[in-house]
């Protein structure tokens, strides 16, 4: 993590950082900090901009391929059951090829957003997946951004902006 990020994260934990001689976050944590020791807001980067896919991106969701396609199969189930109409267009998957994809340093790790093509009529879905700090652990899968079926649902096309989302 770049040392801009760790200034961020020593802010947050200013109150914590002064009575633990500058230990790191998961220190403090583990030492008793609390909530009421921590600021409003949790402090996070801005998000990089629109990177080419490279060899690093392709092995961090081709990691979490496995759990795309199985939350696909699962958008699909619910539209079945609901009508919601959220992955109709995705009638065939017959790729996943890592588009572009951006970065995010988040106080507790870093989150990695890609645009990954599902089809060769160029269909596309946004994945959020998620690391630890410190290359602890694997990529975990987060979630696929999903709009109201009017509006395309879980489906994008490769000029669709590819931004920051939660759900």
């Amino acid at each position: 993590m770049p040392s801009g990020g760790n200034r961020l994260l020593k802010e947050y934990f200013a109150p914590t950082f002064s009575k633990l001689a500058q230990k790191s976050p998961t220190e403090a944590w583990k030492n008793g900090a609390t909530a009421n020791q921590k600021v409003q807001e949790i402090p996070i980067s801005e998000i990089s901009p629109l990177l080419p896919a490279d060899d690093k991106a392709e092995k961090i969701f081709g990691s979490v391929k496995d759990e795309v396609l199985k939350k696909i199969w699962d958008l699909h189930e619910k539209d079945a059951v609901h009508n919601l109409n959220e992955v109709w267009k995705l009638e065939k998957i017959d790729s996943y090829e890592l588009i572009s994809y951006r970065v995010e340093e988040v106080p507790h790790g870093i989150n990695y957003y890609g645009k990954i093509r599902m089809t060769k009529k160029e269909d596309c879905v946004h994945v959020r997946a998620f690391r630890a700090q410190e290359g602890k652990g694997p990529i975990k899968f987060h979630t696929i951004q999903t709009r109201p079926s009017w509006d395309g649902g879980a489906v994008f096309s490769l000029e669709d902006p590819l931004r920051r989302f939660e759900y």
